[in-house]
């Protein structure tokens, strides 16, 4: 088995996993000017939408540091969605690009690749890109231990270090994040790790983000499928590096 392949999992702790295309316009798409062209692009297979908006404030300060007034922006919508009827699948018309989502259970790229692709060629149609920019995946693997006491250590080869003093410390809660560049697949990553416990278990959320700048035609798949099985490459051998066999062992 590759460097950058994973063995066959029974029970993957993936619960999500993105592929964003962010994009060049000529003008950013107007999103409410398109809402509807959008809906019923995709409407059959993901009949259920919601926005995303953004509103940002102002408060300017004086010198002497007292509040001399506040304003609001007008809100922005940032994202059109659209979701499957079982609500584990999504697809979004972002003004910075497009983005699929795949929720649990998760089968592999190779499983959504054309259905990707089929919803990527609808943004183009209606949204009309320059050209793709970034190209960015995130998986988010949910890791439950258990055992309320157990060495982080034997599970993850990254996390938190604490004194060592007596009696010896226990960590109840962490976040760990590390951004990361690797100059041989001109990629830069994100790994993060948070640590929230829950109930007689604790909670491990293990985020790999991995992205890479790419001057692409919207048209040319061919690219876009080249650059993203590539970053999955990536993607595998931090995941891999970031746990400990045990770890692995978890997931059948």
């Amino acid at each position: 088995m590759s460097s950058e392949s994973l063995p066959q999992l029974a029970n993957p702790p993936i619960v999500e996993a993105v592929v964003d295309l962010d994009c060049i316009f000529d003008q950013a798409p107007d999103l409410q000017g398109i809402r509807l062209a959008a809906a019923e692009a995709v409407g059959q297979d993901y009949p259920e939408s919601d926005q995303v908006w953004r509103t940002d404030f102002r408060v300017d300060i004086s010198k002497a540091g007292a509040n001399v007034g506040a304003s609001q922006v007008a809100p922005e919508c940032q994202a059109l969605r659209f979701w499957n009827k079982q609500r584990n699948q999504l697809v979004q018309f972002r003004t910075a690009g497009f983005s699929f989502n795949r929720l649990r259970p998760y089968s592999g790229f190779d499983a959504y690749k054309e259905e990707l692709r089929a919803n990527w060629l609808k943004y183009c149609d209606i949204a009309a890109p320059n050209r793709i920019n970034i190209v960015r995946l995130r998986y988010v693997n949910v890791i439950r231990i258990e055992q309320n006491l157990h060495d982080i250590d034997d599970y993850f080869k990254i996390g938190p270090r604490i004194p060592t003093i007596e009696p010896e410390l226990s960590v109840a809660r962490f976040s760990n994040k590390c951004l990361v560049f690797d100059s041989a697949r001109s990629s830069d990553a994100e790994i993060a790790l948070d640590l929230r416990p829950a109930n007689d278990s604790s909670r491990y959320t293990l985020t790999i983000t991995v992205g890479k700048r790419v001057d692409i035609e919207p048209i040319d798949w061919l690219q876009v499928c080249s650059t993203i099985e590539s970053l999955r490459g990536f993607k595998n051998i931090l995941f891999k590096e970031s746990i400990t066999e045990k770890c692995l062992q978890l997931f059948g």
